[in-house]
């Protein structure tokens, strides 16, 4: 049994005071990824199973972007039903961490969790315009290349 991406982005809704954009959606259950290995400096530590994809538009979880697409580009009303195998509960440090992040990056709009996604030297920049020349479309991002990018700004906060 694994946990979905799609458990991470029914948290989100869950918990959102507002309603959550797809945009929204992909760049705060990408961000939980990249911190939750981050935090444990492991990138077989992961929060949820699916891969990352890079995607003309940015890093793109497909169980989530498929999920959800039918609901449009406004806000997300419904929560998706997960299939039978998947992990029910998040145990007390992912809540705690889910919650950290919500706090941190749910208020922001979609496109500026787009452009923190997208800055010069993230994975997704790196997988779309320097390992594939602007040729990635749906290459998964290794999850290593995540969980290093996040281990920077993990060091980078505690610095200041």
């Amino acid at each position: 049994m694994s946990r979905s991406s799609i458990q991470v982005a029914n948290w989100f809704i869950e918990r959102s005071e507002k309603q959550l954009t797809i945009m929204q959606l992909l760049k705060l259950a990408y961000i939980t990824h990249g911190f939750k290995m981050a935090c444990h400096n492991d990138e077989t530590k992961t929060l949820f199973g699916d891969d990352v994809e890079a995607w003309k538009y940015g890093p793109v979880i497909r169980e989530i972007y498929d999920g959800f697409k039918g609901q449009g580009r406004g806000t997300i009303k419904i929560i998706v039903a997960l299939s039978s195998d998947c992990e029910s509960d998040f145990d007390a440090s992912e809540l705690k961490m889910l919650d950290a992040i919500y706090k941190r990056y749910g208020g922001m709009p979609g496109f500026s969790l787009s452009a923190l996604t997208h800055a010069k030297g993230t994975p997704w920049h790196k997988v779309w315009h320097e390992i594939d020349g602007g040729n990635g479309f749906e290459t998964v991002i290794p999850n290593k290349m995540i969980k290093d990018h996040f281990q920077s700004i993990l060091y980078s906060d505690a610095k200041e």
